[in-house]
């Protein structure tokens, strides 16, 4: 992950702040953390992905904001769901989130976040 910002932030000041611009910002329990910038290698890996999942019959999505937890919402590379998730933004759990690491990326901090992933779901249900 590219960066954190420093102070402890509402999700809506998150919102107000960071919701257009990229890299994407992520909000992670009261911190906006930004994504790093995708290499031409990620976005590939990112087609590829989404194309298999497609095959799979999922709906896709890249980049797709999930507003499921007032503590967290995370912006994972990948989305897929059987159903097609609730627009503009996803207010439940869905099927399957992909994080691809990035060379930036500390392998740590991605784990983490897979951790929080699950915390996640398991908040909800």
């Amino acid at each position: 992950m590219a960066g954190i910002a420093e102070q402890q932030l509402t999700l809506e000041e998150s919102r107000d702040r960071y919701a257009d611009r990229k890299p994407y910002f992520e909000y992670w329990d009261g911190h906006a953390i930004q994504k790093s910038v995708p290499t031409k290698l990620h976005a590939k890996l990112q087609q590829i992905i989404l194309d298999m999942l497609r095959e799979l019959g999922y709906k896709t999505f890249p980049e797709l904001t999930l507003r499921i937890s007032p503590d967290r919402e995370p912006t994972p590379d990948v989305v897929a769901n059987v159903k097609e998730p609730e627009d503009p933004y996803p207010t439940s759990p869905v099927d399957v989130v992909v994080e691809i690491l990035s060379p930036a990326d500390r392998f740590s901090i991605v784990q983490e976040k897979c951790e929080r992933y699950s915390d996640l779901e398991s908040k909800i249900f």
